[in-house]
C-alpha cells in the first residue's frame, strides 16, 4: 500500500505501507528531496494505493499519471465524515506493467 500520511493507515491495516514522504520509508528519501512522488513510488511499486484530496494533492504526482489509469483501478471510496471528501483506495490490475523509474519522471505526463 502506497500513500503520503502512513500512520494511522499502517497501524489499522496491518499491511506493509510504502510512505512517499519517506519517514518510515527512507529508501525514497533522494526523490522526496527531489519533489518526485512518482520515482519514489516506482522505486517499490506496490499493490494498493490510497488517494485523498486532505493531503494537498500530493499523489497527483503518482495517480495523476496516464500510467496509473492504465495499471491501477479504483476498487472503494470511503467518505470522510464531517467533509466532502473521500479516501480512494486503488488495486493494481493483474498483469499490468509500469515505467521504470528514472530521474526524468518529473518531466513525464
Amino acid at each position: 500500500m502506497a500513500y503520503v500520511e502512513v500512520g494511522t493507515v499502517a497501524y489499522f491495516s496491518q499491511r506493509h505501507v510504502l510512505d512517499l514522504l519517506g519517514l518510515v520509508t527512507p529508501g525514497v528519501l533522494t526523490a522526496v528531496a527531489r519533489r518526485d512522488l512518482e520515482h519514489a513510488f516506482l522505486t517499490s511499486p506496490t499493490d494498493y494505493v490510497l488517494d485523498s484530496g486532505r493531503v494537498h494533492g500530493l499523489m497527483a504526482q503518482v495517480v495523476g499519471r496516464q500510467w496509473f489509469s492504465s495499471a491501477y483501478q479504483e476498487v472503494a471510496r470511503i467518505p470522510i465524515p464531517g467533509g466532502a471528501d473521500a479516501v480512494t483506495i486503488f488495486r493494481r490490475r493483474a498483469g499490468s506493467s509500469l515505467p521504470e523509474p528514472g530521474e526524468d519522471s518529473l518531466q513525464r505526463k
